[in-house]
């Protein structure tokens, strides 16, 4: 991916959990916006079926359909949540970053790729 965004730099203190970094979600957040709109529109469709079974105006096998696209839809917008999740690189655990490889609109080559170094600095007892 292509890093979006710094949120530290080399010599601060961060914690467990702190971003780091995040790579480019642009088009997966337009992605979570589609399906968090489908999924809208999908809930009151069911609303709407809901009632025209009660008046006997719709089928039990429309009603069905229209619960499992609402069940689909919801998972494909929480997958694009967690793909979004993956894209933000988090500290994983309270240290100082050394080394940050990457800048700002540069490209990561892969999944594995070492983008910071963040170390844990012990207190040394005497």
């Amino acid at each position: 991916g292509i890093i979006q965004e710094v949120l530290v730099s080399e010599g601060q203190h961060v914690k467990k959990g702190d971003i780091l970094v995040r790579l480019d979600t642009r088009v997966l957040e337009q992605e979570a916006q589609i399906a968090a709109e489908e999924h809208r529109m999908l809930a009151y469709r069911l609303e709407k079926l809901r009632k025209l079974i009660e008046k006997k105006f719709a089928s039990e096998d429309e009603l069905s359909r229209a619960e499992s696209d609402l069940r689909i839809t919801q998972l494909r917008r929480e997958r694009t949540e967690a793909q979004i999740e993956r894209l933000t690189l988090r500290s994983p655990i309270d240290g100082i970053v050394t080394e940050l490889r990457f800048d700002i609109a540069e490209s990561v080559p892969g999944a594995n790729s070492h983008v910071a170094t963040v170390v844990q600095l012990n207190p040394m007892r005497v």
